[in-house]
């Protein structure tokens, strides 16, 4: 039986990364037309102002086109770095790190901490685990499946 990744991890990348048989589920949840959203945990160098945080919610500039909206918040900034969670609805390749290099601000680590209604939670790098039914169903809901 094929199993399918559901988006894709850049390879200096890490976090939640869903396997799946079901292939239109995977297909689904990948499609920008379905609007998942996607959560990562960013460390940038620099401290971003509110001004870059602004920009990058409202989208930015990119060479393969402008980003859609997106959520950003601040979690904490010390030592020279910001750490940030961002939330985006598309997946272009590198487009977190290049959002940010946009603003001005290098991407020192990227995790991705959420998929749609997925938490990755305390679960540790390396680490898996089965879905509930309950979080397989809300994700097929969220995509028109069922």
């Amino acid at each position: 039986e094929r199993v399918y990744p559901i988006g894709r991890l850049d390879f200096d990348s890490s976090g939640l990364l869903i396997l799946t048989n079901d292939g239109e589920l995977a297909f689904r949840l990948m499609h920008p037309k379905f609007h998942i959203p996607r959560t990562y945990k960013v460390i940038v160098e620099g401290s971003i102002s509110d001004k870059s945080v602004e920009r990058l919610k409202k989208g930015v500039i990119l060479d393969d086109g402008p980003t859609n909206p997106t959520r950003v918040r601040i979690i904490e900034t010390q030592q020279g770095r910001s750490v940030v969670r961002i939330t985006i609805f598309e997946g272009r390749s590198r487009e977190i790190r290049r959002m940010f290099e946009a603003a001005g601000h290098k991407t020192l680590k990227l995790t991705r901490i959420g998929y749609g209604n997925l938490d990755l939670g305390d679960l540790k790098v390396g680490k898996c685990r089965h879905l509930k039914n309950v979080e397989v169903k809300a994700l097929r809901t969220s995509v028109g499946i069922d």
